[in-house]
């Protein structure tokens, strides 16, 4: 399925090296709490209330108080679109982006841990940049102000940015290195793509044994498809994936580098018109029928550029995302809004 692109901003954070950070909540007179209790109506996990954990790790939980303040520090008054979403999508959303502040103060305690900070010079530095854009420093406050966007918040984001970039930086670049193996390695497969349907059942947040019993219906599912069961109608009906399950399961001509590892693997190994066994992405449990595969061939030397740019956008990704699974790992982070 699709990566997800989130783009998140989030509020100021703090680690403490001895005991669990204690979560923030919502005000119950403030605007937050109130939109916070109107999306749990849909979601009761969302209730500010009770401030469940979305994510939890032993260091700290990522709440609906953390992500709804991390949304106003993005878009302001524009949090009040939320509203607006029905499920499954504000589900979707919620998750993803809890999961998103989880890894981003993972990244954060670990550029802290590393004893790395960021000036206030190197900060006002960009925002002089900022100001000149739209007229001054007082216009961007004012700017800001109208969106309701706090500065000081927006200025502390930008501070956890760029503690978070030197930390890559400086620990991960050397692992990011293109070499020439990689781009003949990546152009034996250039310009091929794959059409393929397929079925997901959704694992984030589920037990052990309830990710058996999900393993066990996919089996069932698959068994079915591979005894010549309509794939796309299987899919329309079992698949747990939104953007594809009307469409019969369906994610035509993408190219390498669009979808999460393992499915990649899977969509561009498979034999045409044969069906995957079930395999495991972030989002849960797969199969997948390969529809068809394309390749257009053209010279190497005329396509390097092209390749060794995107060569290094996917070990940026690779490497970042290894990382960042390795603090989950030492974090115990797990994954608790269904």
């Amino acid at each position: 399925m699709k990566k997800f692109i989130i783009i998140l901003l989030a509020a100021s954070l703090f680690f403490s090296c001895a005991t669990k950070e204690k979560s923030v909540k919502l005000d119950p007179k403030s605007s937050l709490y109130q939109i916070a209790k109107g999306l749990a109506a849909k979601l009761p996990i969302l209730d500010p209330d009770k401030n469940a954990p979305l994510v939890a790790t032993k260091y700290f939980d990522i709440t609906v108080a953390d992500v709804l303040k991390a949304f106003q520090v993005s878009y302001g008054d524009g949090v009040e679109k939320l509203n607006e979403v029905a499920m499954p999508q504000l589900g979707i959303i919620f998750r993803e982006n809890a999961k998103a502040l989880a890894e981003k103060k993972l990244l954060l305690r670990a550029a802290k841990d590393a004893k790395l900070s960021i000036s206030d010079a190197k900060i006002d530095s960009i925002l002089e940049i900022q100001y000149a854009q739209v007229g001054g420093k007082d216009r961007f406050i004012n700017y800001l102000s109208n969106l309701n966007i706090n500065f000081n918040d927006l200025r502390e984001d930008m501070r956890n940015n760029l503690l978070i970039n030197e930390y890559i930086t400086k620990f991960l670049a050397d692992s990011m290195q293109v070499t020439e193996a990689d781009i003949q390695e990546y152009y034996k497969n250039y310009d091929k793509t794959a059409s393929v349907r397929h079925i997901l059942l959704r694992t984030e947040g589920k037990s052990e044994s309830e990710k058996q019993a999900l393993h066990q219906k996919l089996d069932s599912i698959l068994t079915l498809a591979r005894k010549g069961a309509d794939f796309a109608t299987l899919a329309r009906k079992y698949s747990e994936d939104p953007g594809s399950r009307d469409a019969g399961g369906l994610y035509k001509d993408f190219k390498h580098g669009e979808m999460v590892e393992a499915f990649e693997n899977a969509a561009f190994t498979v034999p045409v018109g044969q069906i995957s066994d079930i395999f495991e992405t972030p989002y849960g449990y797969h199969i997948l029928k390969v529809i068809d595969r394309k390749k257009e061939t053209q010279p190497l030397e005329k396509v390097r550029p092209q390749i060794e740019n995107q060569v290094k956008m996917l070990k940026q990704e690779r490497v970042i995302n290894d990382h960042i699974e390795k603090l989950k790992t030492a974090a115990e982070y797990r994954v608790l809004i269904p």
